[in-house]
């Protein structure tokens, strides 16, 4: 897989699987929010320009050239480079991007601000349980978003556990989180009442 996809719906498949429950670590909610706090980041300008050029490659009517200034175009290609693999090998290019690589602001630009709003999470019914873990030094995922989609979702009618992790980073989280994710779902695939912390 070349791209760090966007997320929208997969395709019909495998009608004979039956999902059991979600577990989703330090998940993008907020995504205005988000853009907003990782522009202003070396880690996260590499991040913004994953989005931008994967998501113009996956939108026909997702014009590059609508949202990020000419001389920063050829450096939004450090997009091919998907998250922890070839992380670093993106830095280079990245301090090409300076604080204004951006000429229009994607979330108030058409048709930018469609796909942002289409790319939010809790739109979509799950019906199952739902494990969110976050740390909560994360400087990528900022914990308030992650707090706040929670509550939403537990508005919803969602059953959900939010788990967090004090003094833990971004990318420690998945390492710190992995053991109780596995225990999660294995309790689900063994049928036990899931958890939640929903009030």
């Amino acid at each position: 897989m070349r791209h760090c996809s966007p997320a929208r719906p997969p395709p019909p498949y495998s009608p004979d699987l039956k999902l059991v429950g979600v577990a989703a670590g330090a998940r993008p909610a907020d995504l205005p929010a988000l853009l907003d706090v990782n522009l202003k980041t070396l880690p996260g300008k590499v991040l913004v320009a994953m989005l931008l050029q994967s998501w113009s490659e996956v939108y026909d009517d997702a014009s590059i050239e609508k949202i990020v200034k000419p001389g920063a175009r050829p450096s939004i290609s450090i997009a091919g480079y998907c998250l922890f693999k070839q992380f670093l090998a993106a830095v280079p290019s990245a301090l090409l991007l300076d604080l204004t690589f951006i000429s229009n602001a994607p979330v108030d630009t058409e048709p930018w601000k469609t796909h942002f709003a289409a790319n939010a999470p809790g739109g979509q019914r799950t019906g199952v349980p739902i494990l969110m873990t976050q740390g909560e030094a994360d400087p990528i995922i900022a914990p308030a978003v992650t707090t706040k989609l929670a509550q939403m979702l537990c508005t919803s009618g969602k059953q959900l556990q939010l788990r967090t992790y004090p003094g833990v980073e971004h990318v420690d989280a998945g390492f710190k989180a992995a053991p109780d994710v596995a225990a999660w779902i294995a309790d689900r695939f063994a049928g036990k009442p899931a958890p939640t912390t929903c009030t």
